[in-house]
C-alpha cells in the first residue's frame, strides 16, 4: 500500500510539473508572436 501511495504521489507530481511546462511553453509563444 505504501509502495502505491509513493508511485500515486510520484505520477501525479510529474503530471503537475508536465501541466506547467506545456504551460509555460504556450505563454512564451504568446509572448513570442
Amino acid at each position: 500500500i505504501k509502495a502505491f501511495q509513493a508511485g500515486g504521489f510520484e505520477a501525479l507530481v510529474e503530471t503537475a510539473l508536465t501541466a506547467a511546462d506545456h504551460r509555460a511553453a504556450e505563454l512564451a509563444e504568446q509572448l513570442g508572436k
